[in-house]
């Protein structure tokens, strides 16, 4: 089973700013900064080398940002099972606490499982 990480903006993780107010309750974004960083403690979660425009058939919309100083980054838009709606970037890889266990079901990706992502620094939900 392949598994996907998320994290919020959300951000996704294979294998695993932007002033979006979905994401920035949960992380720092500095438009000049190389690094998209936890809002709660400063960790470095992922990195401008890291970001990967990965689209989904299943996005309700998609457009392109600036992220992290990076032109044309995809930001998709996507509503959860219980109507919540997300902002979400792909990025290749992130320094994440996967938490809990990895459902195949409600994917945004299909082919990918997914479960939840904490900041491993001080377990705020970043994904």
């Amino acid at each position: 089973m392949r598994v996907m990480l998320f994290s919020s903006f959300i951000f996704i993780i294979w294998a695993i700013d932007t002033p979006l107010d979905a994401y920035a309750a949960n992380a720092d974004v500095q438009q000049n900064s190389d690094s998209l960083l936890c809002r709660r403690c400063g960790h470095d979660i992922t990195y401008t080398a890291k970001l990967d425009n990965r689209a989904s058939k299943l996005a309700l919309r998609q457009r392109n940002d600036t992220i992290l100083g990076v032109q044309q980054c995809l930001v998709q838009l996507f509503r959860n099972p219980q109507g919540q709606h997300f902002e979400l970037i792909t990025v290749t890889s992130a320094n994440i606490k996967p938490h809990g266990e990895a459902f195949e079901e409600h994917s945004w990706f299909p082919g990918y499982a997914w479960r939840l992502a904490v900041c491993p620094q001080c377990g705020a939900h970043v994904g």
